[in-house]
């Protein structure tokens, strides 16, 4: 109906299939899904014969087997580190799964399953898809992300929301279907993908910020709390990378036509777009992750990308706040 979200008839059909109240046919979620494209987080507004789909982006995970017998699963998006890391792995002789938010082709050995990792029933439905059929996952990478620019005090409620529960939410969903399955198993690892924007906060993509700053606390207290049950926890902080994240960045329009911050959010987003276009090819993330994967006792966590980034990162131990303040004012031109 007329500027009604889409999504809310969505969600309930999902639930009420989930509970058992109103049992759909399996077909109607096979149509929905892989013939409509519809995805139950997205929203779609019909107003006056136009659609808008509020963001759109790609998410999804992979599943690996090494020559060894054990199961790998990442969590991926449809492009960037997560295919690239997906191909790598399955370019070493690995078993892999991958998803994204829309149906896609497998790709070289990789098989491509849908998934909304802000929708813990289609997390569900993935992860006993893949235990069926390779009885066990032993590593679980995450990495489903967006980002939207524009000024934390402008920024809306929905946009907000979208970036939490990608970011952060993402990645709870996943490890909360995962996790009783490593415990069983008393074996496992977890890798979650945060960022150098986890270890700092960066101007005009402060929630993106804030999730991955979650992300860290999580991994951390996620770590102890599974250590006893033998299951490794890690954190990769990517510094700057070409990939098609720069792309697919959403742009609040209410800070770049605003009075005050307008000026300023476009100089540091020229900024941040520019670093990102120059940033590291991506297979040298791909490669960091395979080697934490493939370590017994791997660290906690890693810094990876340009070494000017990542040693700035590593310096906020020790150099004073006003200092790293100072520094990120004048790289991002904020006067």
């Amino acid at each position: 109906s007329k500027k009604k979200p889409l999504n809310d008839y969505c969600d309930k059909l999902y639930l009420s299939y989930q509970v058992g109240h109103t049992k759909p046919a399996p077909e109607i979620f096979e149509f929905m899904v892989n013939d409509c494209n519809i995805i139950p987080s997205e929203t779609l507004f019909v107003d006056d014969g136009a659609s808008n789909i509020h963001i759109g982006k790609e998410l999804g995970f992979e599943t690996f087997q090494p020559k060894n017998g054990e199961d790998w699963r990442e969590e991926m998006t449809a492009i960037g580190f997560g295919k690239i890391t997906a191909q790598m792995l399955s370019e070493r002789g690995h078993i892999v799964y991958g998803t994204s938010r829309r149906p896609s082709e497998d790709m070289n050995h990789v098989k491509m399953l849908v998934v909304d990792v802000t929708n813990s029933f289609s997390v569900c439905q993935a992860v006993e898809r893949i235990l069926s059929e390779q009885g066990r996952i032993d590593v679980l990478i995450n990495n489903a992300g967006i980002g939207i620019g524009g000024a934390l005090e402008l920024a809306t409620e929905e946009e907000v929301n979208i970036q939490m529960n990608t970011n952060f939410f993402g990645v709870v969903n996943m490890c909360k279907a995962v996790l009783p399955h490593m415990r069983k198993a008393r074996k496992g690892k977890i890798i979650n993908i945060s960022s150098i924007g986890g270890v700092m906060g960066i101007p005009y993509q402060g929630f993106y910020s804030a999730s991955k700053f979650a992300v860290e606390g999580y991994s951390e207290a996620l770590a102890l709390e599974v250590h006893p049950f033998h299951i490794k926890v890690c954190v990769v902080e990517p510094g700057d990378f070409n990939t098609g994240f720069t792309d697919n960045r959403n742009i609040s329009e209410q800070t770049r036509l605003d009075a005050d911050y307008g000026e300023s959010f476009l100089k540091s987003l020229e900024i941040i777009e520019k670093e990102e276009r120059n940033g590291c090819h991506p297979r040298k993330l791909g490669a960091a992750i395979c080697k934490i994967v493939e370590r017994t006792n791997p660290p906690f966590r890693t810094k990876v990308g340009p070494w000017i980034q990542v040693l700035f990162a590593k310096s906020k131990k020790w150099l004073p706040d006003a200092v790293m303040q100072y520094a990120l004012r004048i790289f991002y031109a904020i006067k």
